[in-house]
């Protein structure tokens, strides 16, 4: 029996995915607990159609998103700290101080900020910061001593 997958059930199929399947399986476990419709299903084929829809919609962002990343390559954030005598900040700066920022300026959700330790030290690092769509760039920050000390 041919069955479209309304989730994703591991080791069997994904969401959307067209599979043919033994007629017990299908009738005793995968329609009663809701893992897959009937291909011939009307609803079977409304969910190929939302997953086709969604597929395109992730593509399109994604491209988008490469565009305007290639644009961003030359990306520097300014932080500007309090900084002790023997050159150590006040308040370090973190992962999430980056991906703020980050998204000030760029107005793109971050993921993930790929940040061993909090930045303790005036100085410029590169940092790679993680979006959606697995893709991601290097920025580099720069921390510099407020002015006044």
């Amino acid at each position: 029996m041919k069955v479209v997958f309304t989730k994703d059930l591991e080791g069997q199929g994904k969401k959307g995915e067209v599979k043919e399947a033994k007629p017990g399986y299908v009738r005793n476990y995968l329609l009663p607990k809701g893992f897959a419709v009937l291909l011939n299903d009307p609803q079977g084929k409304q969910i190929i159609g939302q997953v086709e829809a969604e597929r395109a919609k992730i593509e399109s962002e994604t491209e988008e998103l490469k565009l305007k990343l290639e644009e961003l390559q030359d990306l520097k954030l300014q932080f500007k700290k309090k900084v002790t005598e023997k050159g150590k900040l006040f308040s370090a700066v973190k992962d999430s101080d980056i991906a703020g920022e980050f998204t000030k300026k760029t107005k793109l959700e971050v993921v993930k900020v790929e940040l061993e330790e909090p930045i303790k030290e005036a100085g410029e690092r590169s940092v790679e910061i993680h979006l959606k769509h697995g893709l991601s760039l290097f920025v580099t920050v720069v921390v510099s001593q407020e002015k006044g000390n």
